[in-house]
């Protein structure tokens, strides 16, 4: 079937388009390096969630404008602004996001044409698959502790769970950028191109999904991500409590923190 929408014009910071069956998500800022602010997150949200409820849609993919970066992450000014009010909201955006990719129904996959940093490499751990172009600058990085942030909004659980505890030490706490030969061999990217041929590798591969049979592909993703992250409202809450500790400074608090950790209380 050979449908065809689209939800946006090129103005927009976040474009939406369905064909063939694949809806196509598109990051819209080029001149910042596609990096996110809370609009960008609620668009996002909105069209994963509006796709993955769309019976013609059978694929979702994730993309970006402009050859300099995938996503340089937060975006800086926005973060310079943030008050001690608006933080929750936007962890909280990071939350939902991160929630809205692992519980869609529909397969996402992520087309990658350069850099992804900090919230560019959690797109790509929550995704399902990941299309990557042979850049030699494309690299994946999460390094919020060398500007002082915590990684929550899913960084650490889905660091954790997609490439392992060894190769989540390094990139979080290192931090160590990632790039393509060892991504790929870690098993975050899924298989790399030409990067002049990256659309339309990342096309045909969505196609060959969308022709899968919905009623075995669907409940293959939706049990393998609960299979894996049963727990993840949980995940979330302590993350949420650690970045709360971090931002205090406050290092007697983590000892509690710590304690209760290792010994839960007993319900």
């Amino acid at each position: 079937m050979n449908n065809s929408k689209n939800s946006s014009d090129s103005k927009s910071t976040v474009l939406f388009q369905t064909e063939n069956q694949i809806a196509t998500i598109t990051i819209n800022r080029p001149e910042k390096r596609n990096a996110l602010r809370m609009k960008e997150f609620d668009a996002i949200i909105k069209y994963i969630k509006e796709a993955d409820n769309d019976s013609n849609v059978h694929v979702i993919r994730i993309c970006s404008s402009g050859s300099k970066a995938f996503s340089a992450g937060l975006d800086l000014n926005m973060l310079q602004q943030l008050t001690p009010e608006k933080a929750p909201k936007l962890v909280q955006y990071g939350n939902d996001l991160t929630r809205t990719i692992l519980k869609a129904k529909k397969p996402v996959v992520n087309q990658v044409q350069g850099p992804a940093v900090a919230w560019g490499t959690i797109l790509c751990l929550a995704a399902d698959f990941v299309i990557a172009g042979e850049n030699p600058r494309t690299f994946f990085s999460l390094p919020e502790i060398d500007i002082n942030l915590f990684p929550a909004t899913g960084a650490l659980t889905m660091a954790l769970f997609k490439i392992g505890y060894k190769h989540a030490k390094k990139i979080l706490m290192i931090p160590e950028k990632l790039f393509l030969d060892q991504a790929k061999e870690i098993g975050l990217v899924t298989i790399t191109c030409p990067l002049e041929a990256l659309e339309q590798t990342t096309i045909e591969f969505c196609q060959n999904l969308s022709n899968k049979p919905q009623g075995i592909l669907i409940p293959i993703k939706i049990l393998l991500n609960n299979f894996l992250l049963r727990d993840l409202e949980s995940y979330f809450e302590i993350e949420n409590e650690a970045l709360e500790l971090a931002m205090t400074g406050d290092l007697e608090k983590f000892d509690d923190f710590i304690t209760k950790l290792w010994h839960p209380r007993q319900g």
